[in-house]
């Protein structure tokens, strides 16, 4: 409830539907009270008491002295008043009247005639030497006063379908902030290419034109960098094959190998570059095969057979999935790369677990090595993103392994997480749909 209520404060359609409620309260109480003070000015009053005062006397000539009680009948059922006679010797009303008492004040100009406000109702007593009359204006029937609680309820009402179309229309107007908001969430996601309608010429329209300005600007500054990163791979490949030949006449054997391992990690790197744009790209598509999961792993963990501290699978159940075998095997190799990488000689060898449910096969793979600090999780998958600053060999490659994980479970529609505990653990969950 706390949380409802702390986020209903926080929006903006609830702060304008609140300034129109307070504009409307103080608006209604303002108008109010200065007719309020023009219709109690005591000019207006003294001006209707004494109208009113002069009519109840033709009333009274009318209803004649002693009182002519049918008339007084007839005339309380065609003006829709109440009348009451008393005289000495009887006392008549035209209904039942109230038992409250009535505080009553003389009528200036008029001696017999004195007046009050009661209950919504004006009485109107006038006094003769045989007879007192009693004229009351206002509601007939009901003498339980004014019906406070069906005027209240109308007012609840008309504030309500008040609201209730304010909210509306003002929801109506802020529309393009929700587009903004989801636009600005699929950004975040990577969705670059996202532009948002513009629908509203006003200053929400202009703030919808500079979102889609800024997202073309960035959208063209990431595809110009990624090209630029993609022809200088494409280009490295043709010097990297010379520098590879060439390396095979040096004689120097600790030379040669230095420069063999250095050659190799640059066309590593520059595979991974070219593999990411390839998934990225139509004509770039995945060649799905079912294959037994399982088996698949423990092809890869043999590789990694007297490699400190080891490689363990703790699965022995055959789980089958339609993939593409090739791009499966970088995925493994990268991600049981990295947890030997992060893992220390003496910790528990990486156990790697395989698994299906009704929708999904997944794979965990976790070391017990230093773990990653929370702060770096989110970023993990992106690409050249290092958790050591330093970007030093013995603590990884160029940043671009996760990053080509992330996009190989994208292209499958599956997907690839972490979760670690700094200093103790790691685990990556990969999993994939049973069906596509």
């Amino acid at each position: 409830m706390l949380t409802f209520i702390k986020k209903i404060g926080r929006s903006i359609l609830f702060k304008l539907l609140l300034v129109f409620l307070i504009t409307a309260v103080v608006l209604v109480l303002a108008v109010g009270s200065i007719i309020r003070h023009y219709a109690d000015d005591s000019p207006h009053r003294r001006l209707m008491g004494k109208n009113l005062a002069q009519y109840s006397i033709y009333l009274i000539q009318e209803i004649g002295v002693p009182p002519d009680l049918k008339r007084a009948q007839s005339l309380a059922n065609r003006l829709g008043i109440a009348i009451a006679v008393v005289t000495p010797a009887a006392q008549w009303s035209s209904e039942v009247l109230p038992d409250d008492k009535v505080q009553y004040r003389r009528v200036s100009g008029f001696p017999q005639v004195e007046r009050a406000r009661h209950r919504g109702r004006l009485f109107i007593r006038i006094s003769k030497p045989s007879a007192q009359f009693l004229l009351v204006f206002g509601k007939r029937g009901d003498w339980e006063g004014d019906d406070y609680g069906e005027v209240l309820l109308l007012l609840l009402l008309v504030i309500g379908a008040i609201l209730t179309l304010s909210y509306l229309l003002v929801r109506w107007l802020l529309t393009p902030l929700a587009w903004l908001t989801n636009g600005m969430k699929r950004m975040s996601e990577g969705q670059l290419d996202t532009t948002i309608p513009i629908r509203k010429f006003d200053e929400l329209g202009d703030l919808t034109q500079a979102f889609n300005d800024m997202s073309a600007k960035i959208r063209n500054a990431v595809r110009a960098k990624q090209q630029l990163l993609l022809d200088v791979s494409h280009e490295l490949r043709s010097p990297l094959t010379r520098m590879k030949l060439a390396a095979e006449f040096i004689q120097d054997n600790k030379v040669k190998k230095q420069i063999v391992t250095d050659l190799h990690e640059m066309e590593v790197m520059t595979t991974e570059i070219l593999e990411s744009d390839r998934l990225s790209s139509e004509q770039g598509g995945l060649s799905y095969a079912t294959i037994e999961l399982t088996a698949l792993i423990e092809e890869i963990v043999v590789s990694y057979q007297g490699q400190s501290p080891g490689v363990k699978i703790l699965s022995e159940g055959a789980v089958s999935v339609s993939v593409d075998p090739e791009r499966a095997r970088v995925l493994f190799r990268n991600v049981i790369d990295n947890a030997l990488k992060y893992s220390k000689d003496q910790s528990r060898p990486v156990e790697v677990n395989v698994g299906s449910e009704a929708t999904s096969v997944w794979v965990t793979v976790e070391d017990f090595g230093e773990g990653i600090p929370q702060q770096d999780q989110p970023l993990l998958f992106e690409p050249f993103y290092r958790v050591d600053k330093s970007r030093h060999k013995q603590t990884g490659g160029y940043g671009l392994g996760l990053s080509l994980c992330k996009k190989i479970m994208a292209a499958h529609g599956g997907d690839i997480t972490v979760s670690s505990k700094p200093g103790r653990s790691t685990r990556f969950t990969i999993t994939f749909p049973k069906r596509r």
